[in-house]
């Protein structure tokens, strides 16, 4: 089962540097020493040796302290307009998950990472941390795309248990999405059982050419190995 639906609206150093930005939920918390092994163990076990700094104001993630369902709670992360153009990826990861790293997104020479948002399952109440991993910078200067993709899909973690039979649901779940514009990328989505069901994004990206029309186009890869595939036609922008 995938179907792909589609919103549009116009509106570094060979050692990557990795910026960092917390968010957490205020309940139930660990002490500060829990907290920070914890995420000495993810940090050293996702990124290795490459260094990792706080971001302060220029990475931001948006979380509910308290979401109404676990399995679909809206994350946002933003990246200030002077950061924008040296992201090459995104990371999130959500601590106390079973899969702690929930998405790994890989920046393409469209993308503007102004504000990327999904939904994803958590475990429980957890820390989270936003990563931007920085490259050189790309200069842009062409007003962005704005986009949100829709995707039918059960994205079925293997931990959920079938109310009826009382036997866990088999996992099916999304690994990749590739996401291109006229053949180029926008972003490459590396991910597992944390994404929610129906998983939704929002995104931006510059097209080489806003004056000619183009092609947004979608690629799925998911745990059964099956491949789904939709584009949209996008108009060019209008001539000032």
């Amino acid at each position: 089962m995938g179907v792909i639906r589609s919103m549009l609206g116009r509106a570094i150093s060979t050692l990557p540097l990795l910026l960092l930005v917390l968010g957490g939920a205020a309940h139930a918390e660990p002490s500060e020493a829990e907290r920070a092994a914890r995420w000495s163990d993810l940090r050293h076990a996702i990124f290795g040796d490459r260094v990792v700094e706080d971001a302060g104001d220029r990475v931001a993630i948006d979380v509910p302290a308290r979401a109404e369902d676990a399995a679909i709670v809206p994350v946002a992360i933003r990246v200030a307009e002077t950061l924008g153009p040296e992201i090459r990826g995104l990371y999130l990861v959500i601590d106390d998950n079973p899969s702690p790293l929930a998405a790994h997104f890989v920046v393409g020479p469209l993308a503007d990472t102004k504000e990327i948002t999904t939904r994803v399952r958590i475990d429980d109440y957890t820390y989270l941390h936003a990563v931007a991993e920085t490259i050189a910078e790309r200069l842009r200067s062409d007003a962005p795309i704005n986009a949100k993709l829709l995707i039918s899909h059960p994205n079925s973690s293997g931990l959920q248990m079938d109310q009826v039979s009382r036997n866990y649901i088999p996992a099916n779940f999304m690994q990749t999405l590739d996401v291109t514009y006229n053949g180029q990328s926008v972003f490459r989505l590396e991910s597992d059982i944390a994404i929610s069901e129906d998983p939704s994004f929002s995104f931006s990206f510059r097209p080489s050419d806003p004056a000619s029309p183009g092609v947004i186009k979608a690629e799925i890869l998911d745990s059964s190995q099956r491949h789904f595939t939709q584009s949209w036609p996008v108009a060019a922008a209008p001539q000032m």
